[in-house]
């Protein structure tokens, strides 16, 4: 009888022998071809197996002729998609420390605490230009440190794509506003 099915008849046990088939080509495979550590590919392997056993008792996986050729894949893309996901989230989450950065290279003889400050003056000044959903996603997300799954039930939003997508929106007219302030200002 085949692992996918004893697995089907319930054999979840059977996963042990996919573990003992399986693990040391998959994570081989993955640190070779990637740049994760061997503590990163165990996690990936273990999900990838959850995964599997999953999938097939669901009937969403048929026989498969080279087991560990197909896990070896498995592993690889589940790593591709978390490595996609991180790299998202630290190019989206850092707009204030990024939009910080920039504005300090644009006059780098100035002393970092007046710049900080008047950054900060300009900014506040900035925040109370914007609608009130603005502000208060704003407030909420950067100076409360709230997660966006907090931000979208406490606005109201659909989901926490559409809280994340009205954040980008109204941080991009914070940017837009302190350029303005600033050029009037100083």
């Amino acid at each position: 009888m085949s692992l996918i099915d004893r697995l089907r008849k319930g054999d979840i046990e059977s996963l042990s022998l996919l573990v003992e088939e399986c693990k040391e080509v998959c994570l081989r495979q993955l640190i070779h071809k990637t740049t994760c550590t061997y503590e990163d590919a165990e996690d990936v392997f273990t999900e990838a197996v959850v995964t599997f056993g999953e999938k097939v008792v669901a009937g969403k996986v048929e026989d498969i002729k080279n087991i560990k050729g197909y896990m070896t894949k498995v592993c690889y893309n589940m790593w591709l998609n978390i490595h996609r996901k991180k790299l998202m989230d630290e190019s989206r989450e850092p707009d204030v420390a990024r939009f910080f950065n920039e504005y300090m290279d644009q006059e780098p003889e100035e002393d970092v605490s007046g710049f900080r400050e008047r950054l900060f003056d300009v900014s506040g000044r900035a925040i109370e230009s914007l609608s009130k959903s603005c502000q208060e996603i704003i407030r909420y997300f950067y100076l409360e440190e709230r997660r966006m799954s907090d931000v979208a039930d406490m606005m109201g939003f659909a989901s926490e794509k559409v809280a994340k997508a009205s954040k980008y929106k109204c941080f991009k007219k914070l940017r837009a506003e302190v350029a303005i302030l600033e050029q009037s200002t100083y």
